[in-house]
């Protein structure tokens, strides 16, 4: 469908290049050993308190799935069927839904739509497939709840883009109903790690850090199989899919070889590449006008004609 790589003359924002050094000196050299993974999920679970949240959405906790989950609704709701069902990052070890606050009630408002983020189960307590099992039940869930998956949009960042594509997937494979539309921000397709660009600056991940929540997510006997590493999967048969990234970050190598592999199946594909930022810039889309440019494409994306 189309590659955009969108850049400024100037390069990132004021307010990206200091919160880029916030996190790359205050927030990422903890993330990871020796550090434990209490301090970790301490620090990730912060985003709640520190990043604000835009106004005029009305956020309830409700059961979704097995558990309790995030539902937003903008107070100018357009089209009440319609909905975004967003699975968080973390590297299926840290964050919630209640860290992810800030961006997905942007979303909700930005698209008008009523935006439901389930919690599923975090690695290395629970690992693979517990994740993709909790996302399954909270769809069907929502589906007993009347509904339809087919006026949702499955989206999610990082290991929760991941989620989402592998839940859409997974479905097919059921021949059950699809979404919509896919939107995925900085997804992991490959859990093996090993084409991760030699180039990366990102202020948030680092390798390490990678390695370790991968560990703890799947052993490697796994990692070629298609609903843990997706770019091993037959991309066939998927609703349009719209993917977010970043120039310099460590998973840049897996959104292109994403948006390539769909390209080769045939799929209706947009993505989109910020120069100069890092993995989840999105997550401070209120604050940066890069991030909440980002969130405006995804609705423009979710509302564009079928």
């Amino acid at each position: 469908m189309s590659i955009e790589r969108i850049t400024t003359p100037r390069g990132p924002s004021l307010a990206a290049r200091l919160t880029r050094a916030q996190i790359r000196w205050l927030y990422r050299p903890f993330m990871g050993a020796p550090f434990p993974l209490a301090l970790q999920r301490l620090l990730a679970g912060s985003l709640r308190w520190m990043v604000a949240r835009p106004p005029h959405v009305v956020t309830q906790q409700i059961r979704i799935g097995d558990a309790m989950g995030d539902r937003h609704v903008p107070r100018d709701l357009g089209d009440a069927e319609a909905c975004i069902v967003y699975f968080h990052g973390g590297g299926y070890t840290v964050c919630s839904p209640e860290s992810h606050r800030s961006l997905t009630m942007c979303i909700a408002r930005a698209s008008r739509r009523t935006v439901y983020v389930p919690r599923y189960r975090l690695a290395p307590e629970h690992p693979y497939p517990a994740q993709l099992e909790d996302a399954t039940r909270a769809v069907q869930d929502l589906e007993r709840q009347g509904v339809d998956v087919r006026r949702m949009v499955f989206a999610g960042d990082s290991a929760g883009g991941h989620l989402a594509l592998t839940l859409a997937l997974a479905r097919r494979d059921a021949g059950a109903s699809l979404p919509e539309s896919i939107v995925l921000i900085s997804p992991s397709v490959d859990w093996s790690l090993t084409q991760l660009p030699a180039d990366a600056s990102d202020a948030l991940l680092h390798v390490a850090w990678m390695r370790e929540v991968r560990d703890g997510y799947v052993t490697p006997d796994r990692y070629a199989q298609p609903l843990v590493s997706p770019i091993h999967a037959s991309l066939k048969g998927l609703p349009p899919v719209l993917i977010q990234s970043s120039s310099v970050e460590q998973l840049a190598t897996d959104a292109a070889r994403l948006h390539a592999a769909l390209e080769s199946a045939g799929g209706v594909v947009a993505w989109q590449e910020w120069a100069g930022l890092w993995h989840d810039f999105q997550l401070h889309a209120i604050a940066l006008p890069e991030g909440r440019e980002a969130v405006a494409r995804i609705a423009a994306f979710i509302d564009r004609p079928a």
